[in-house]
């Protein structure tokens, strides 16, 4: 398809939101208050868990972090805003919907 195609073809379809609603967008996160470790206990956090993906910032102390059942963390206000427009991990991509059985 051709460029003008493709933005006929876009404007015909309409935006697509994959958003979370509110009620799955709670559901989805287990929150929690950040902590640092001293790195020597075997649970400890590894390299790449001690910043947030979303906004690159590190992680300090008191910070309010979110977990996805994908177990990645993030700071929560940034993966709020993340799952307000798309429902998946921006890490690894699985759904953050949890399954229900």
């Amino acid at each position: 398809m051709s460029y003008e195609e493709l933005l006929a073809l876009g404007d015909k379809m309409g935006t697509v939101s994959t958003a979370l609603s509110e009620e799955a967008l709670l559901r989805s996160l287990q929150k929690s208050i950040y902590q640092e470790t001293d790195g020597t206990s075997p649970n400890s956090l590894n390299k790449d868990d001690i910043k947030c993906s979303i906004c690159l910032e590190e992680y300090v102390d008191g910070d309010e972090v979110g977990s996805m059942p994908c177990e990645h963390m993030f700071h929560v206000s940034c993966v709020q805003q993340w799952l307000r427009m798309k429902n998946w991990c921006p890490i690894c991509k699985t759904s953050a919907e949890e399954k229900s059985l």
